[in-house]
């Protein structure tokens, strides 16, 4: 519970510095977040609502927590959600860090099963070196890339 929190509060004040964050009472379908850009121009009832993103949220204080992402969270029918995101902290304290992983990325990681569900999964390590938020403007473009340039008239449910 300790960790779950510390990650969440980690993650969120990331995504704070851009988006504004809800969160809902009950994790459903990986969303610990909704996010929504800054734009007082759009609102939820114009014809075309602003786009939300979709960002679980996982904590690891060492390289040997494996987390498994449901493979039902990445795809909209046989389409990834390119608003859904993966942001894992990993450390304490002066060692703390953020990988950024966005759903296409994600279904380059293992497939395995855990219970009866497929999950992709993602175990802290060298190889996630390449998904270390390093600059945070960068990091936040890119989530905000990957929203502003889905289809504008295609509607999407969000969990």
């Amino acid at each position: 519970m300790q960790n779950g929190s510390l990650g969440e509060a980690r993650v969120r004040a990331f995504l704070l510095e851009r988006f504004w964050v809800s969160t809902r009472s009950v994790d459903v379908h990986g969303a610990d977040f909704l996010i929504q850009t800054r734009d007082l121009s759009r609102r939820f009832t114009d014809l075309l609502p602003p786009r939300l993103g979709v960002v679980q949220a996982k904590f690891s204080q060492d390289e040997k927590t494996a987390h498994h992402i449901p493979r039902n969270y990445l795809y909209d029918g046989e389409t990834t959600i390119s608003e859904f995101f993966l942001i894992l902290a990993l450390g304490a304290e002066d060692k703390g860090k953020l990988y950024l992983i966005s759903a296409q990325e994600l279904t380059q990681f293992p497939l395995s099963r855990n219970g009866d569900k497929e999950t992709h999964r993602v175990v802290p390590g060298p190889h996630l070196a390449k998904y270390e938020v390093k600059n945070i403007s960068t990091a936040l473009d890119a989530i905000e890339q990957s929203s502003s340039a889905t289809k504008r008239g295609r509607q999407r449910t969000f969990p």
